[in-house]
Parts: C-alpha cells; sequence; structure tokens
C-alpha cells in the first residue's frame, strides 16, 4: 500500500492521468486507496493549482467509499481554496466529505 501511495505522490506531481490510473487499478484488485493514499494525490494536485481536479477527486473518493476525509486533508485543501475565494466550497465539501459519524 504504501509503494502504491508514493507512486500516486509522484505521478500526481507532473502525471496526473497515470495517478489516476493507478487509484482504479487498487480499486480493481479490490484495495481501495485510504486517506493517505488520496492526500498523497491531493498534495501533488494541490502544488500543481489544480483544486477543481481536488474537489472531483474527493467526490469520486465519496463515491466509491470506505474513505472519508481526514484533518490532514482538510487542512491541505483550505488555504488554497479560501486564497481563490471559494469558502463556500471548503464548507461543502467537509459537509458531504466528513465521516458520517461524528
Amino acid at each position: 500500500m504504501f509503494f502504491k501511495s508514493a507512486k500516486i505522490f509522484s505521478l500526481s506531481n507532473g502525471q496526473i492521468e497515470e495517478a489516476k490510473d493507478s487509484i482504479t487499478q487498487m480499486v480493481n484488485k479490490g484495495c481501495l486507496p485510504n486517506s493517505v493514499t488520496y492526500n498523497f494525490f491531493v498534495q501533488g494536485l494541490l502544488r500543481r493549482n489544480k483544486t477543481d481536479d481536488v474537489i472531483l477527486l474527493l467526490r469520486e473518493m465519496d463515491a466509491r467509499g470506505g474513505c472519508t476525509l481526514n484533518a490532514t486533508t482538510i487542512s491541505m485543501l483550505s488555504e488554497p481554496l479560501r486564497r481563490e475565494g471559494r469558502d463556500s466550497v471548503i464548507f461543502d465539501v467537509v459537509i458531504k466529505l466528513l465521516p458520517k459519524k461524528v
């Protein structure tokens, strides 16, 4: 799992489609990515200023199930969206993707 996560991090720094394919391969093999895997991907996307892609990725994460946002994900995402003046997006994403058992 760590190897896949590290691969996704390195790929997301420049090869976004390949990183997405790695996540799809994990799912197809019955290994649902966890929040650490998604956080590597989120971090790489944010480094490339791809906040819209992050939002789409998090929605895909929610649709796949088995994984929820954690404090690291929220923290990484909050500042870039705030800088873009998209505070309402932060709220919408957090409310939608927070663990249901709070």
